[in-house]
Protein backbone atom coordinates (compact mmCIF):
# COMPACT_ATOMS: atom_id res chain seq x y z
CA UNK A 1 0.00 0.00 0.00
CA UNK A 2 1.55 3.18 -1.71
CA UNK A 3 1.39 6.40 1.25
CA UNK A 4 -0.16 9.90 -0.72
CA UNK A 5 0.10 12.97 1.23
CA UNK A 6 0.82 16.56 0.49
CA UNK A 7 4.41 16.69 -1.06
CA UNK A 8 7.26 18.90 -0.27
CA UNK A 9 9.45 20.28 -3.11
CA UNK A 10 13.48 19.94 -2.94
CA UNK A 11 13.69 22.69 -0.26
CA UNK A 12 11.32 20.80 1.88
CA UNK A 13 8.25 23.56 1.49
CA UNK A 14 4.34 22.75 0.30
CA UNK A 15 4.66 22.02 -3.13
CA UNK A 16 1.88 23.83 -5.42
CA UNK A 17 1.14 22.49 -8.33
CA UNK A 18 -1.79 24.59 -10.53
CA UNK A 19 -2.17 26.98 -8.01
CA UNK A 20 -3.43 24.24 -5.02
CA UNK A 21 -1.10 22.11 -3.09
CA UNK A 22 0.76 19.01 -4.41
CA UNK A 23 -0.43 15.50 -3.53
CA UNK A 24 1.17 12.10 -4.64
CA UNK A 25 3.00 9.08 -3.77
CA UNK A 26 4.95 10.13 -0.40
CA UNK A 27 6.41 7.18 0.70
CA UNK A 28 10.23 8.65 -0.15
CA UNK A 29 9.30 11.70 1.48
CA UNK A 30 7.94 9.68 4.95
CA UNK A 31 11.45 8.10 4.98
CA UNK A 32 13.20 10.82 4.39
CA UNK A 33 11.20 13.24 7.53
CA UNK A 34 11.66 10.28 9.78
CA UNK A 35 15.43 9.39 8.79
CA UNK A 36 16.20 13.48 9.26
CA UNK A 37 14.27 14.20 12.06
CA UNK A 38 15.10 13.38 15.84
CA UNK A 39 12.55 12.25 18.87
CA UNK A 40 10.65 14.87 19.88
CA UNK A 41 10.09 16.90 16.80
CA UNK A 42 6.39 15.69 15.46
CA UNK A 43 4.44 16.46 18.87
CA UNK A 44 1.81 13.53 18.47
CA UNK A 45 4.91 11.01 17.93
CA UNK A 46 7.10 12.05 20.50
CA UNK A 47 9.56 8.93 19.83
CA UNK A 48 9.81 9.39 15.91
CA UNK A 49 13.08 10.43 14.60
CA UNK A 50 16.35 8.77 13.92
CA UNK A 51 18.72 12.07 14.56
CA UNK A 52 21.55 11.14 12.16
CA UNK A 53 23.73 13.84 13.70
CA UNK A 54 24.03 12.04 17.21
CA UNK A 55 26.10 9.56 15.17
CA UNK A 56 28.90 11.64 13.46
CA UNK A 57 32.28 10.99 15.49
CA UNK A 58 30.55 9.33 18.01
CA UNK A 59 31.05 6.08 19.45
CA UNK A 60 27.80 4.37 17.87
CA UNK A 61 28.54 1.31 15.61
CA UNK A 62 27.05 1.22 12.19
CA UNK A 63 25.10 -1.63 13.37
CA UNK A 64 23.45 1.35 15.72
CA UNK A 65 22.65 2.93 13.45
CA UNK A 66 21.45 0.71 10.59
CA UNK A 67 19.13 -1.21 13.57
CA UNK A 68 17.91 2.53 14.27
CA UNK A 69 16.96 2.95 10.94
CA UNK A 70 14.75 -0.38 10.95
CA UNK A 71 13.21 0.06 14.16
CA UNK A 72 12.22 3.26 13.18
CA UNK A 73 11.02 2.48 9.44
CA UNK A 74 9.12 -0.87 11.02
CA UNK A 75 7.57 1.30 13.77
CA UNK A 76 6.19 3.21 11.05
CA UNK A 77 5.08 0.59 8.84
CA UNK A 78 7.30 -0.54 6.48
CA UNK A 79 8.59 -4.06 6.50
CA UNK A 80 10.37 -4.39 3.23
CA UNK A 81 13.57 -2.37 4.53
CA UNK A 82 16.56 -1.87 2.14
CA UNK A 83 19.75 0.18 3.57
CA UNK A 84 23.12 1.29 2.47
CA UNK A 85 24.92 2.78 4.51
CA UNK A 86 28.13 3.43 5.71
CA UNK A 87 30.05 5.87 8.16
CA UNK A 88 33.83 6.47 7.05
CA UNK A 89 36.87 7.08 8.88
CA UNK A 90 35.62 10.84 9.40
CA UNK A 91 32.72 10.24 11.09
CA UNK A 92 30.63 10.73 7.57
CA UNK A 93 27.57 8.92 6.90
CA UNK A 94 26.17 8.27 3.82
CA UNK A 95 24.22 5.79 1.96
CA UNK A 96 20.43 5.36 1.10
CA UNK A 97 17.65 3.76 2.56
CA UNK A 98 14.44 2.20 0.84
CA UNK A 99 11.32 0.72 2.17
CA UNK A 100 7.69 -0.73 1.02
CA UNK A 101 4.67 -1.22 3.55
CA UNK A 102 2.89 -3.67 4.07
Amino acid sequence: MIAHDFLDDTDGDAKISNGDLAIGESDKQHIQDILYSAPGWWKQYPLVGLNPYRYINSKDTLQSLTNNVKGQLTADGYIKINSNISIDSAGRISGNVDAQRK
